[in-house]
């Protein structure tokens, strides 16, 4: 097939490449596509995308060269058709691999662990209900390349972005350019208040409570020390702090009051 993307719209292409590749293995036959669009590629099983690279000499066309697609430079090809580094394709290979069609993307790992407990039936009509998958993407900054962030869009129809609340001003003009619409699309993480604005404000005060006053060296380092140490300091506090939260919560309103509204929010977006 010869750049069947022609004339259909970036999600429609999207839709198109999933049949393709369920064809194919149901099937058993081997489909063959030439393409320029970055939503036919196959994204379950990325080494099976071919990219391939005219060499020049003296300004001059010679040989054609296959690119190593397999391993860790499997976002070669996406990043030939969407015109990014790499590089750049890193912190969301968990997405890229993903076979769901319904994802929550959450800034960071510990983000993902407080979405995960949400799952538990035990709470209830409270209870994250998503199907699909929770996938960190290691970082707000990465949400500030437009161009890629586009493509994650057009590509997954379910997709719900969360971010801390600190964040909300460096982030919701880029997300408006998108088209992509608060408690729809994407929802700030944490409490108006000073301190709160992060998933880490959603926790109950016994919480941090504990935490803080058995860490006070640390508490002070994340707050008056290099930007070195600070960034230390906090990736340890949160780590402390999840594992206080996980040690001392039950399903309820009592400890998980604060998240409640939130996968509400999730769970209507998503469903």
């Amino acid at each position: 097939m010869e750049e069947p993307e022609s004339f259909l719209h970036p999600s429609a292409q999207a839709e198109f490449g999933r049949v393709l590749h369920d064809l194919a293995e149901e099937f058993q036959v081997q489909v063959i596509v030439t393409t320029h669009s970055p939503y036919l590629l196959n994204m379950q099983q990325p080494a099976s995308n071919v990219l391939l690279r005219r060499r020049t000499a003296y300004r001059q066309l010679r040989d054609t060269e296959r690119v190593q697609t397999t391993a860790d430079n499997w976002m070669a090809p996406f990043g030939q058709a969407l015109g990014l580094d790499t590089d750049e394709f890193k912190p969301w290979k968990a997405l890229f691999l993903s076979g769901s069609d319904a994802i929550l993307l959450v800034e960071g790992e510990t983000d993902k662990e407080y979405f995960e407990m949400l799952r538990d039936g035990a709470h209830g009509a409270n209870r994250l209900t998503l199907s699909g998958e929770i996938v960190s993407y290691e970082g707000t900054g990465a949400l500030r390349n437009t161009v890629l962030l586009r493509f994650i869009r057009n590509r997954y129809p379910k997709l719900f972005v969360t971010f801390d609340l600190d964040a909300s001003q460096q982030l919701e003009k880029s997300l408006h350019a998108l088209q992509l619409e608060k408690g729809k699309h994407y929802l700030a993480v944490g409490l108006n208040a000073a301190g709160k604005k992060n998933i880490e404000g959603l926790l109950p005060d016994s919480v941090t409570t504990a935490v803080y006053g058995a860490n006070p060296a640390l508490v002070q380092a994340a707050t008056a020390g290099t930007k070195e140490e600070q960034e230390s300091a906090k990736g340890r506090l949160k780590k402390m702090l999840l594992d206080e939260f996980k040690k001392t919560a039950q399903p309820g309103p009592e400890h998980f009051g604060h998240f409640y509204p939130l996968v509400k929010t999730i769970n209507k977006a998503l469903s």
